[in-house]
This record gives C-alpha cells, sequence and structure tokens, in this order.
C-alpha cells in the first residue's frame, strides 16, 4: 500500500528530507530499527493480554522515536473519528469528547476515505488554514507528523472497524524515509488487527455482562416463583387441610372420617394393628334445640367438639371427627380394651360437664366396636359401631364397647 501510495503521491512529502544516495547507510539504519520495532510489538504482545495490545504498540513507537503516539478509531455512523488510546496527551487531548469530524478535515477525508499514508516535516505548511488549537492531527511536541491508517475485520463485531495511528516527530533528529513507512505500515496492518480483538473482546465483555445480568433476574425471578410457589404450597396445604375440618367445632369432617377409616380398615388387614372406632351422640340433642334455640345448640356442639380435641391431644393414637349435626367419633389404635374404655369414660364425663341453661348437665351415649376380620369393608365396621351406640342409649352408663 505504500508502494502504491507513492508512486501516485498520496503519501504527501513537504521540504527536503534528504533521500539522495548519501544517506543510504542511514536508511539501512532505520531499515534495521523498522525490522526491530516489528520485532518488539510482536514479543512484547507474546506475553502480555489483549486489553494491553494497543498500549504495547503505543510504548514501542515512543520506544523508536515517536512522541506522542495516539491511535483513534472511525465510527461510520457519525463520520467522526474517537480516541482509543495514547501516551504523553495533553489533558485537552485526553479528553472523551475531543472527537474530531472527518468530512472537516482533508487529511483526515483522505486517510479514512482512500486508505492512505499522510507525512509531512510541519504541519503547519500543509494544513495552516484547517487546523484549529484542538485538533487532533496538530502537533503536540514536535513538528513533523505522520498518520497511519489502519483497517480491521471481524466475523463478531456488528460494525466496521478502521482508524488511524497519529504520531509525532522531530524532523531534525529523526529521518523517515520509504523503508520507514514500510515498517509503519505493517505497524497500521497490526493494529487494525488488534483493534478488531479489543472491540470484539469488549463485545464478548457486553454479552457476557448482558448474561449475567439476565441470569440474575433469572434467578431473582426464580426466587420469588420459587417463594410464590412455596406460598401457594402453604395455602394449598391449608385449604386442603380447611376442606377436612368442620366449620363449627374444627374436628375433623364426614370426609376425613371416612378417609382415615379406609386406611385403618386396610392397615388392620396388611400390618395386623388393632383399631377401635367409637360413634358418639348427644341424648336428645333435637329437644335442646327447640328448648333452647340452635345457638345453645351451638354451644353444645361447640364444647363437645373442644372435649375431643384435648383429648385426642391426652391419648397416642386418637383421632376424633363430627360427622354432622350432634354425630361424632373418634378411632384409636391399641391393643388394649382398658386403654379405649378409659378413654370413653373421660369423654363422657368432659361432656357431662356442660351445663344447659336451666342448670342441668348433657349426656352423650358412645358405642364402640373393634375392626373384624369378618369385615368386607369399612362400611361393615361403621354399621357394628352403630349397633353398639344403639345399645348404649338403653344402658345406664351409656357406653357399650364390643
Amino acid at each position: 500500500m505504500v508502494r502504491k501510495a507513492l508512486r501516485y503521491g498520496l503519501v504527501r512529502i513537504n521540504g527536503n528530507f534528504g533521500l539522495d544516495d548519501k544517506l543510504d547507510d542511514r536508511r539501512e539504519e532505520q531499515r534495521r530499527e523498522g525490522d526491530q520495532l516489528i520485532y518488539d510489538i510482536r514479543s512484547m504482545m507474546r506475553e502480555n493480554e489483549i486489553h494491553r495490545s494497543l498500549d504495547i504498540v503505543l510504548e514501542a513507537l515512543k520506544t523508536h522515536g515517536y512522541a506522542s503516539p495516539r491511535i483513534y478509531r472511525h465510527r461510520e455512523s457519525e463520520d467522526e473519528c474517537v480516541l482509543m488510546a495514547y501516551l504523553d496527551l495533553p489533558d485537552q487531548f485526553k479528553d472523551e469528547s475531543v472527537r474530531f469530524s472527518v468530512q472537516q478535515n482533508r487529511v483526515l477525508r483522505e486517510i479514512i476515505n482512500e486508505e492512505h499514508m499522510h507525512y509531512s516535516l510541519d504541519i503547519h505548511t500543509d494544513l495552516r488554514e484547517e487546523l484549529t488549537e484542538n485538533d487532533p492531527l496538530n502537533h503536540i511536541v514536535e513538528k513533523g507528523f505522520i498518520t497511519i491508517p489502519y483497517k480491521g475485520e471481524s466475523s463478531t463485531y456488528p460494525k466496521q472497524i478502521k482508524g488511524v495511528i497519529v504520531v509525532n516527530y522531530d524532523p531534525e533528529v529523526k529521518i523517515v524515509g520509504t523503508s520507514e513507512f514500510e515498517i509503519l505500515e505493517e505497524v497500521g496492518e497490526f493494529v487494525g488487527t488488534q483493534v478488531s480483538r479489543v472491540l470484539e473482546h469488549h463485545e464478548q465483555e457486553k454479552k457476557e455482562k448482558l448474561l449475567e445480568e439476565a441470569n440474575i433476574q433469572l434467578e431473582i425471578v426464580n426466587r420469588e416463583l420459587e417463594d410464590a410457589n412455596a406460598q401457594l404450597e402453604e395455602a394449598n396445604v391449608r385449604l386442603e387441610e380447611l376442606a377436612l375440618r368442620d366449620g363449627l367445632t374444627e374436628l375433623y369432617n364426614r370426609r376425613k372420617f371416612h378417609q382415615d377409616l379406609e386406611q385403618y380398615f386396610n392397615d388392620s388387614r396388611e400390618k395386623e394393628e388393632n383399631h377401635y372406632l367409637g360413634l358418639i351422640d348427644v341424648d336428645k340433642f333435637k329437644g335442646i334445640n327447640d328448648g333452647f334455640g340452635h345457638n345453645e345448640g351451638d354451644k353444645v356442639l361447640i364444647h363437645i367438639g373442644s372435649v375431643l380435641e384435648k383429648i385426642s391431644n391426652q391419648y397416642k393414637d386418637l383421632t376424633s371427627y363430627r360427622q354432622g349435626g350432634d354425630e361424632f367419633a373418634f378411632a384409636v389404635k391399641s391393643d388394649s380394651l382398658e386403654y379405649v374404655r378409659e378413654i370413653a369414660i373421660e369423654i363422657k364425663k368432659q361432656i357431662g360437664k356442660y351445663l344447659l341453661p336451666t342448670g342441668a348437665p348433657i349426656f352423650a351415649s358412645i358405642g364402640i366396636d373393634k375392626v373384624s376380620k369378618y369385615d368386607d369393608s369399612f362400611d361393615d365396621w361403621i354399621n357394628r359401631a352403630d349397633n353398639s351406640l344403639y345399645a348404649a342409649k338403653k344402658e345406664a352408663n351409656g357406653i357399650v364397647i364390643n
């Protein structure tokens, strides 16, 4: 690209920079210095991470006699160049807000659009009418300057990658010739590759950050969902529990009574366990409702529910139910008939502590039956307990156990 640029005059040379034969030795020295520059860049690059690559190029350029090296990237959508990396720049040139429009600078238009290198011994000789005080192409430390275009390619970065490298130098100290241009062109190609890698890295970091943020949000949503599911599960458990409870007494209801009785019946078959079923009926409960009103009747039922709840907590393997109306029940697993009798006596005793408005106590009859191997189903068991309850109403103590 440099040779083609020289042939068509696109590398602009101002003043006499001495290209005659007497400078052959100097050219050879420059070529060696240029080779060393490329070698230094590649050597340092092998030992450093990608984000240091552009700084390495700038440090190598400074080591080889160039002042204030800086790298700009061209943003095609805004048609402006922005600073990417730099060394030894005054503060007014470091500010990220310092950008320059390509269309307002002739040199930049040629460099960016035609992709050729620009060289000048004294920038003011060539661009006196074009440069403002803070123009990035303005000399900073030394009079001479070189702009080197670069271009990159990427399969992952979505935008065009191109820009310029700008260096200053002292023409009285450093002589720049054709071999130097060739070396700088190679530096430009290298920078194009590294800028592509840096932009790809930044793009990947952005994607990873977005992914991390998305994962954090997803984790928050999942946590909220887990909390909501836990609350829903807890609510469902409560609802299921409520569905199995009697609204007035808060004892288990008829539905739960049949579920448990079926399980106890099966356990007696499979595990050879002894289960007893007790049915409780309030004597003359209709008379209580008719004589004292339904509110008094409800109080009686609530009292019985409280008694059964308390006794269920006192005695092992005992569960109590309200089947409906004034019909209550309990089931107990036990190998001791006397243990079951004790429970029945305690229930009857505690129920009798309730006094009607007249001061008279209430009475209840209790019929108890043990599950039998002759029962075909738990309904048979219930029927036998119901018969025992009927018989208990005729007994003085109101309790029958079979």
